[in-house]
């Protein structure tokens, strides 16, 4: 009996060994990792818009859409694209965030928000029936300075699956809650 025992667990032990160390067997979980990581990084350039949209405070507890079909909406949205530091024209950024072009090409607007500025920390993915990817995400202004934090609006990013795209993921589609907090 103590036999079998031994190699039962010699068994088990071995499977063991061979599933922690052949890649093939957790190519799911590390495809899904970084397919999380590249929809975050999507969602991260929306930053300068949401919180310049954020840091008017007239539309207090109310929520507005976003549906990028139009391009004017791509290129309001384009306008303030993160800065890469290499790319100044406008549809760079927005072929890059949204799979299309915006027309006429402009230089995008640069600054620097200071020792205070917008956050985007990314919540949860949901995979809907469609296909496409929803990203929750809360939009905060954190002051380094003084190091405060304070939540001004959660959102909500449509994301749909296309080859080609800068990260894999193209956004369709924005929905932005402003909480009741002020702005200042």
């Amino acid at each position: 009996m103590r036999k079998i025992w031994k190699q039962v667990l010699a068994g088990v032990a071995v499977f063991a060994i061979v599933c922690t160390l052949c890649p093939g067997f957790r190519a799911s979980q590390v495809e899904a990792a970084s397919t999380r990581s590249k929809m975050c990084k999507l969602t991260k350039e929306f930053v300068n818009f949401a919180g310049l949209e954020c840091s008017n405070d007239k539309w207090l507890g109310k929520e507005k859409k976003y549906v990028f079909s139009s391009k004017a909406t791509r290129r309001a949205i384009a306008t303030y694209a993160v800065y890469d530091g290499t790319h100044h024209d406008m549809s760079y950024y927005s072929k890059k965030m949204f799979g299309k072009g915006v027309g006429t090409d402009k230089e995008i607007t640069m600054g620097d928000w200071g020792n205070a500025g917008p956050v985007i920390k990314v919540n949860k993915y949901t995979r809907l029936k469609n296909g496409r990817t929803c990203v929750n995400f809360t939009l905060r202004w954190t002051n380094e300075e003084e190091k405060t934090t304070k939540t001004l609006a959660t959102g909500k990013l449509y994301l749909k699956k296309k080859s080609g795209a800068y990260y894999g993921y193209v956004a369709t589609k924005m929905v932005l809650a402003r909480t009741n907090e002020e702005f200042r």
